[in-house]
């Protein structure tokens, strides 16, 4: 990475959580608080 030579970097961190009791509600959560920060026609 100091060379220069990274095109994309995604770091992510696993979790692991009990199932939510609604799984709809939950995504819809998700998408809620998620949202893209700019928007695409």
């Amino acid at each position: 990475m100091r060379a220069g030579t990274s095109y994309e970097v995604c770091l992510t961190n696993a979790a692991r959580l009990p199932a939510p009791p609604d799984a709809l509600e939950f995504y819809r959560t998700l998408r809620r608080d998620n949202r893209p920060r700019t928007r695409r026609s």
